[in-house]
Order: structure tokens, then sequence, then C-alpha cells
């Protein structure tokens, strides 16, 4: 197969989804990228991911961010005519995506013992905030308050050593892979072994600790208070700022001398790493004076001439501007349905390009259509509709 030949590895599978914000959609949203079928079950009112920030219409950045090329059927299944439906729908899927508290599908009958009793080839995902047994089993959790639990505020702290939130939702994309991930896996055992389906589980937390594996053991090895080098990070030009790593005892003196300050280097006192750390307080001001001197431009000549670690900090509007990020297409830009503006869109890697650039769904939008596609007959869609268990918005 020639290289540029798209690959849907998941071609042919049919995912039913559950699951609203970030997490379970982005695990979801990767599966759609790489072919399956995936059709998102949503309340009259849909996700609230699209009311996030400031929507258009009921598309929000973060939506359509994580629910491109899924299909979307909007239904009540408080109905127990509705529920059955979906039932009927849960019993065709090749994998199901749920993020919803412990205990809540249990009460649909679609949790994954029932389910699997009528689909024993089910592989079922579970995404919740902090798993399905212990203390906080019942606990809301969202991005912002496992980033306080799991200690990723305490990491970023500022320099008054007050912990920080970071401006993501961080916590929710990383555990849409590894959710994704844990699929995989499933899937190619599945086939491998023959027919199991399986029960996966990925949590917030276990996700959120997963990703600090480092810094949890540096935290307990090396008491997690100093920096690991010196100087490492965001150095403030004359018209920007910089980041820089500089690790080597050899890239440091080449930053002094390229910085005119040969005498840090020449008095002995910053000679080694160790020695960098240990007298950060007074060599980091020395630096900073000197970074405030030049225009990040020719800084960042410099930097490159000597072989330095270095980046601009870059806004959005930077980053998708650069030569860089076009020339290895990071970003195509799309005319979304339902949302004036040309959108950047980030590449996600490793997924077929044809796929890329398909749309997030209005609520509802594929309601009649979907439902047909995994067995649902067309009279009862109509009994749906006109019993209100389905809007007449969805009525496609």
């Amino acid at each position: 197969m020639d290289s540029a030949t798209p690959i849907h590895a998941l071609q042919g599978l049919k995912v039913l989804e559950f699951s609203m914000g970030v997490a379970g959609p982005h695990a979801a949203f990767l599966c759609a990228q790489h072919g399956a079928d995936v059709v998102k079950v949503e309340p009259h009112h849909g996700d609230w991911c699209r009311t996030l920030g400031q929507p258009r219409g009921d598309l929000s950045a973060f939506f359509i961010a994580y629910n491109r090329g899924k299909r979307s059927i909007a239904i009540d299944m408080k109905d127990p005519e509705a529920l059955e439906a979906v039932k009927a729908m849960a019993r065709q899927a090749d994998i199901i995506i749920e993020a919803y508290r412990p205990g809540v599908m249990a009460r649909f009958g679609l949790d994954y013992a029932t389910v699997s009793a009528g689909n024993p080839g089910v592989i079922y995902l579970s995404v919740n905030g902090f798993g399905s047994t212990g203390p906080l089993v019942d606990a809301p959790a969202t991005d912002t308050v496992l980033q306080g639990f799991a200690g990723i505020m305490y990491s970023n702290r500022d320099a008054q050593g007050e912990p920080q939130r970071i401006d993501h939702v961080l916590i929710d994309v990383i555990t849409g892979l590894y959710g994704f991930q844990t699929l995989l896996t499933a899937l190619l055992n599945k086939n491998q072994a023959g027919g199991a389906g399986r029960h996966l589980e990925c949590s917030l937390l276990k996700s959120a600790m997963a990703f600090q594996a480092g810094k949890i053991l540096e935290d307990v090895l090396e008491g997690g208070t100093r920096p690991v080098y010196v100087p490492v990070g965001i150095f403030a030009t004359e018209d920007g700022r910089v980041s820089i790593s500089v690790r080597g005892d050899d890239h440091f003196a080449a930053l002094c001398r390229l910085l005119g300050r040969a005498d840090l280097v020449d008095g002995g006192e910053y000679a080694t790493a160790a020695m960098r750390v240990e007298r950060a307080d007074v060599l980091l001001p020395q630096l900073r004076a000197e970074f405030a001197k030049h225009s990040t431009r020719r800084l960042c000549a410099l930097l490159s001439d000597a072989g330095i670690l270095h980046a601009p900090v870059n806004s959005y509007a930077d980053l998708l501007a650069h030569e860089q990020t076009q020339a290895v297409d990071a970003v195509r830009w799309h005319q979304h349905n339902g949302v004036g503006e040309v959108l950047p869109l980030a590449a996600t890697p490793g997924s077929p390009g044809d796929l890329f650039l398909s749309d997030a769904p209005h609520i509802g939008e594929h309601t009649r259509e979907a439902m047909m596609d995994w067995g649902v007959s067309a009279a009862n869609v109509d009994v749906l509709l006109a019993s209100g268990a389905i809007p007449s918005s969805a009525s496609h």
C-alpha cells in the first residue's frame, strides 16, 4: 500500500458514545478519526460542552475540537420506548464509551454486565473521575477538581509558591488519550484471542497520575522543591519572551559568552549544573538583565548559532502563522457548518487526512439516519418522534 493512502484502521466498527465534556468525547473522536462509525447519544439539550465559552449556535470551540466525524442522536432515555431503542443499538455496538458517574448506566440497564449479556463481544469503556471504588467514587469530578486533587496545581506553583491552575482541560484531554489507548489494546487482544469483550475503566485520577509519573517520583526522591537544572524556562526579551533549556556546562558557557557575560564562566562559581542550581538566586537575575537587552528575533538567532535549546514564546496566532507549523501540515483550515469563521484544526498525529476535516454534529442532526443504520425501524423512530422522546428538530 502506498504510504500516502489513508489507513482507516477502525473502519467497520460501530461505536456508541454516552459522554459529555472532553475526556470521553476525545476517546470517541479518536475512534472516528480512524474510521469508526461513532454515534453520540445526547439528551434533547445536547452535550453541555456545546455551551462552553462563546458558542456559535449549538457548537463551541471545545465541542468542535473533540466531536468531529461523529453522528448525533438526540433522545430522552427516560422514556421507556426510547430506552429500548437505545438498548437495541447497544446490542449492535462493537465499542461503547460512557462517562457518567459509576452506577448511572446500570440504572438505565446499559451497564457492561447487562449489555454484554446480549452482546458478549462488546468492548466497553467507562470514563470517570475518581474510579469505581473508594471513598470518592461518587464525588463530582472535573478537570479543575483533578488538577487540584492530583497535584498538578501544586507542581505548577508561581514565584511566590502559590499553586496555579493550568488554563486548559489538560487532564480531560490526557484521559481521552489513555482511554483510546486502552480501547486499542483491547481490540488487538480480542482479534488475537478471539471473540471476548471486556469492560475497561479510565479515570481522570489515574490518568493524571500516570501523566505525572516522573514528577511524582521526583517529589519523593528529591523533595521536588528545586529545579533540575538552571537556567531553564521563560526569559523576557526586549520585545517578548523566549523559553530556554540550558543543562550542559558547555551550553551554559556558550550562553554566557553570547550574552557578553564570559565572567560568569571564568569565575568558576557556576561551573557545574549543581553549582548553578545552588546559586540560582544570584545567577538568574544577572541572566535576565542580559536577555532584556536583545530583541526576541536577534536572541533566537544567537541561540540557534550557539546550539542552545530555545524557542520564542508564541501566541496561538504566532504558532498558526509559523512556517514550521505549515511545513509539517500541523493545522488545516476548515469552513465548519454553522460557524462563520474559517477554523484552524490541529492535526491528530497518525490519523488519516481524509477524515480530518469532518464536521462536528449539531444536536440530533443524524437521529433518524443513525438509528435506522443501527437497526431501529423507521416506524419505531416515527413513534418516538410522535411521543416527543425524539425532538422534532431531530427528525432528519
